[in-house]
């Protein structure tokens, strides 16, 4: 709802979280000390324990800012906080483990074969350490916060809401619902006199928009919120102009355009603030970490399966007339095309003979599947029942057309029948696995189910979602479940 600052918690926090660093450490070298016997020497030395204390102090305080563990906790929940400790976790354990085996290797005994292990070890106490304590400093914080502003005793904030309708009201009804959030409505602003009665209580509104420079002087108001419709947009320029004018927050509630689907971010663009409705994923270093994934897999997965490359292309060319590969006009982010590459598994101009065969089309919708199709050749039917045909769309992963995990890229003509809900799926990137493949792959033959599980996977897109679909498509392969 609001985003209200409090200095002197952020300076106790940065204070306390400082002072994790050096307790975290310490109770990890005594783990590493007495589970592997490792004594005072190699890697448990007092310099590395104070170089380690002093580099990872400024790390942390930037990793818990970048995971929004800095802000107000007055609306977080304690599951919201717990995830994000574990997603700066995260970012810590690449870190330092870096840090962690390279004071090894300059400060340690090479020759000593518990080495990595000690740091191992150190790692792993370490980030289970200061992990729960970073939790139960934050649990314990905002807990006292609530109970101090549930009692009334300070940090209290006095909202005046514009608006009167079923929004305006929402604000009402979540301060009194949540005492230990610290605020309360000082009343309600008509948006003009001659509005209709509204859902807020009568005796609470305190006047019109006009009025707003009367009521903020008479009364305590630390913040107001305009809670409007996008129709009484218009009559907010001279309200704040004048919260302006005397210093006051002010904030509009960025639910006024009605949007289910898109997630909503403020931005800067050459000094003007943008409201930005989105619904793909914004979040640049979690799209950097894809990215790098991508390329990291797909050269993996080139380099050590060249012999099975090497050996599909021979046989596809040996077996049957035609080129290697088969090239296609598919469809990309936002309807951008690009060639996709696959081990040919069709006769030669399978395209022009597929109007043939259209009455035998086994999928409901603009997609065209057959399962015995007899344009496959007897090597390209293996290819397919062991998904080997898609190996060259690694190259597509590489050019950036493509990433690993997507909904699965169609061609041209068949995009061209979509319903319009239906090019939702045209907002992300494709990919060569999605949820579609996981869970049915060909066995479903509704198109708007595979649709759904398209627009799931885009809606609840997260790193560890991609992972997961990744490991998940392993025994898919090779139980050839849903292929042919």
């Amino acid at each position: 709802m609001l985003n209200a600052r409090n200095a002197p918690l952020l300076a106790l926090m940065l204070f306390l979280d400082a002072l994790l660093v050096p307790v975290s450490l310490w109770i990890g070298y005594a783990g590493a000390e007495h589970w592997l016997g490792a004594g005072k020497k190699a890697f448990l030395v007092p310099q590395v324990f104070w170089i380690l204390t002093f580099i990872s102090i400024p790390i942390l305080w930037l990793v818990l800012w970048y995971s929004r563990l800095y802000e107000s906790m007055r609306q977080k929940t304690y599951y919201e906080i717990m995830l994000a400790v574990v997603e700066s976790a995260g970012y810590l354990l690449v870190i330092f483990s870096a840090v962690l085996f390279y004071t090894n290797k300059q400060y340690g005994d090479n020759d000593d074969p518990k080495g990595f292990n000690v740091s191992v070890a150190v790692i792993i106490v370490y980030m289970t350490v200061q992990g729960c304590l970073v939790i139960f400093q934050r649990y314990t914080l905002k807990y006292g916060a609530g109970l101090v502003r549930k009692k009334g005793m300070r940090n209290l904030r006095c909202l005046l809401v514009v608006g009167i309708g079923q929004k305006a009201l929402e604000y009402h009804t979540m301060a009194q619902d949540n005492p230990h959030w610290g605020y309360w409505v000082v009343g309600f602003l008509k948006v003009h006199e001659d509005e209709a009665e509204g859902a807020v209580p009568q005796d609470m509104i305190l006047g019109t928009v006009d009025d707003i420079d009367k009521v903020t002087d008479e009364k305590i108001v630390d913040e107001v919120t305009f809670a409007i419709s996008v129709d009484e947009l218009p009559y907010m320029g001279e309200a704040i102009r004048k919260c302006e004018e005397v210093g006051l927050t002010f904030h509009l509630a960025a639910d006024f355009l009605d949007t289910s689907i898109s997630r909503i971010e403020l931005k800067n663009i050459d000094g003007k603030p943008i409201l930005s409705y989105s619904s793909a994923t914004t979040d640049l270093l979690a799209a950097g970490i894809k990215r790098a994934f991508d390329i990291v897999f797909s050269l993996t997965i080139m380099i050590l399966g060249s012999p099975v490359f090497l050996g599909c292309a021979l046989a596809v060319r040996l077996t049957s007339k035609g080129p290697v590969f088969f090239a296609q006009k598919r469809v990309s982010l936002n309807g951008r095309t690009f060639n996709l590459y696959k081990f040919r598994s069709m006769v030669e101009g399978a395209e022009q003979k597929q109007e043939a065969l259209v009455a035998d089309n086994e999928m409901a919708g603009p997609v065209f599947k057959i399962k015995n199709d007899p344009r496959t050749t007897k090597v390209g039917k293996w290819l397919r029942r062991l998904s080997l045909d898609e190996l060259p769309q690694f190259l597509n992963v590489l050019k950036g057309d493509m990433s690993v995990v997507g909904p699965r890229p169609l061609p041209t003509y068949e995009v061209a029948r979509f319903q319009r809900w239906q090019r939702r799926r045209l907002s992300m990137k494709p990919g060569l696995t999605c949820i579609w493949q996981i869970k049915g792959r060909n066995q479903i033959k509704d198109f708007d189910d595979w649709m759904k599980l398209d627009l799931e996977y885009i809606d609840n897109w997260r790193l560890s979602l991609d992972w997961k679909i990744v490991l998940w498509t392993i025994p898919v392969i090779f139980l050839r479940r849903g292929a042919h």
